[in-house]
């Protein structure tokens, strides 16, 4: 390739099959303008030198291509009011013609999939003549684009469909969806599933099966048909789809990038871009981790009964861990090293009752039975961590871990006594659980909480004649993802119990209970969300959270306030 460091770095074995691998200097692999030149001198070269007979496309990471770089999207977004019709297609056209300029060459091309390909990661792959993925139970494959208020601009809604048909294609554009590799092979978006050690061989073996052969374009040409603009990316996706399909690939590319040109027009994406995927970006880094190394967990118990301890067992086994879920003391004996041997557990979550004396004892015949090297976790919404550390052999191994229902983030929270290596532990066991990490103070009641509490208040505040479902529409309509009687009924009486404590849920089963007598005010929607936007500016005067880039971030993530506006206070808005 050339002489500066580039992602991308070419091989040639003897028999002509040559390996350009994916290898950002520094940092996940991410399209961006250097590889997108890089692709385009690959398929200048595979057009000019004949002693290049095929291509093996792979990765030198545990994943494939993850999407777009950030910061280079944002710039786009930033952009894209101003420019005019030509210059933001031009702008958009590079990668995809890179990817139509390799698919041309009429050479076998192969792509090692050696994890997730996501977004132009698999437009990349579509691209190629055949697929071969690692079975690693982590990789995933999909359009994401979506929930950024954008589409797939490269081929995506055009190669897709080709290959799988409209109804295969249409969870995976028009919804959004990632699909693991057995998935995928099921779909036929993927070819091969094999382990990670064979990914690269087993591409090279169709590569070098077909030297030789001209390699026909393996996408159908129909009839041409006039695009029409759209408004939203379901609907600019849909018509990508059901119009491109009746057109050469050529023709329906195009119509695509004039329709993801029209998405980008609109302002709301530059803010998607800031809160979805820089702000999380940053945030999922964790820089206020201890700097330690990495935990290593493999085994968890689960302390407690009812929803709430089901849900974080559920959440611990998604994520691969050997759980134990004991619901008293009593079954703490059944996980003593003497039980256990070598097996030990490495973390306790403590999802019991929210009661201080009930947890001493519960915790102090925790630390008696499992040893002094395990991490015990509180998972719920109200109590101090510093108030049930008192008494606590080792205070210095206690941190709370709230782990919302809705998923996404986790609030991580030390206590006075709270050691670096258990806050360091807790903020891997929040990714492990594929959390988005926070540092929250010790206060009372978790961040994310109170915003939920004061949602079901305000909800309640607006009468008791109005309707469960005018309430809920009127904060959706106000671009809340989820009305405050839904998510009531989703999380369930106990857990809105811990929330609101048994008076305000008691009055929130009599709202959900009532008839609709009487429509929601036509202000109901922004008197809700000024609820929530006044707890969340509390909690940042009280320092139970200290940054409000943060809190908006959580907010978003967490609670479901709309990621356009920026979170409650905007901070992602204007930046």
């Amino acid at each position: 390739m050339t002489d500066h460091p580039s992602p991308l770095h070419l091989t040639l074995d003897d028999d002509g099959i040559a390996y350009a691998t994916l290898d950002a200097p520094g940092r996940a692999n991410l399209l961006d303008d250097a590889l997108i030149a890089a692709l385009d001198e690959l398929a200048a070269i595979l057009e000019d030198r004949e002693e290049v007979r095929g291509l093996v496309i792979a990765s030198a990471k545990g994943h494939f291509l993850l999407g777009r770089e950030p910061l280079g999207l944002l710039a786009l977004a930033d952009a894209a009011p101003g420019l005019s019709d030509d210059a933001l297609l031009a702008a958009i056209a590079p990668y995809g013609d890179a990817l139509r300029r390799l698919e041309g060459t009429a050479k076998p091309i192969a792509a090692a999939l050696s994890g997730s390909a996501l977004g132009p990661g698999l437009e990349l792959a579509l691209a190629c003549g055949y697929r071969v993925s690692t079975d690693h139970p982590a990789a995933r494959f999909g359009f994401p684009d979506q929930r950024l208020g954008l589409m797939p601009m490269a081929g995506g809604t055009q190669r897709l469909p080709r290959l799988l048909g409209w109804v295969g294609a249409h969870d995976l554009l028009s919804g959004g969806h990632m699909v693991t590799a057995s998935a995928a092979l099921e779909l036929k978006l993927v070819n091969e599933v094999v382990p990670a050690s064979h990914v690269r061989s087993a591409a090279k073996a169709w590569v070098r099966a077909r030297l030789g052969n001209a390699v026909e374009a393996p996408f159908i040409v129909g009839q041409k048909r006039r695009p029409i603009a759209v408004a939203s990316a379901t609907a600019a996706i849909e018509t990508a789809v059901s119009q491109g399909l009746g057109l050469s690939l050529d023709e329906g590319l195009a119509l695509e990038r004039a329709l993801a040109a029209g998405l980008l027009r609109r302002g709301e994406v530059a803010a998607l871009v800031r809160t979805l995927v820089v702000a999380k970006g940053e945030a999922d880094k964790a820089a206020w981790r201890p700097a330690l190394p990495a935990a290593e967990l493999s085994r968890a118990a689960v302390l407690g009964r009812g929803p709430a301890a089901d849900a974080v067992a559920l959440a611990a086994r998604r994520a691969g861990l050997d759980v134990h879920a004991v619901a008293d003391a009593d079954g703490l004996d059944e996980l003593t090293p003497a039980r256990l041997g070598e097996r030990k557990i490495e973390i306790l979550f403590d999802a019991s009752r929210e009661d201080v004396a009930a947890k001493h004892a519960l915790l102090a015949t925790a630390e008696a039975a499992l040893g002094e090297d395990v991490l015990l976790v509180l998972t719920g919404p109200r109590l101090r961590v510093g108030a049930v550390a008192q008494g606590l052999a080792w205070a210095d191994r206690l941190v709370g871990l709230y782990l919302p229902a809705d998923g996404g983030v986790a609030e991580v929270v030390a206590g006075p006594a709270t050691s670096a290596p258990a806050l360091s532990i807790a903020v891997d066991a929040a990714r492990r659980l594929g959390r988005t990490p926070f540092r929250v103070e010790d206060g009372e009641g978790r961040f994310l909480a109170r915003l939920t509490a004061a949602y079901f208040r305000a909800a309640l505040d607006l009468g008791p004649t109005v309707g469960a479902a005018d309430v809920d529409a009127a904060a959706r309509a106000a671009g809340l993802a989820e009305g405050p009687w839904a998510l009531a009924r989703r999380l369930g009486y106990a857990t809105v119990t811990d929330l609101v404590g048994e008076e305000g849920a008691a009055a929130v089963l009599a709202a959900l209970k009532r008839p609709p007598d009487d429509p929601a005010p036509a202000d109901a929607g922004p008197r809700m969300m000024a609820a929530v936007r006044t707890a969340m500016v509390t909690a940042l005067a009280e320092g139970l959270v200290n940054d409000a880039v943060a809190a908006d971030l959580m907010a978003v993530l967490g609670f479901g306030w709309p990621a356009a506006s920026g979170g409650p206070l905007g901070s992602f808005a204007r930046r």
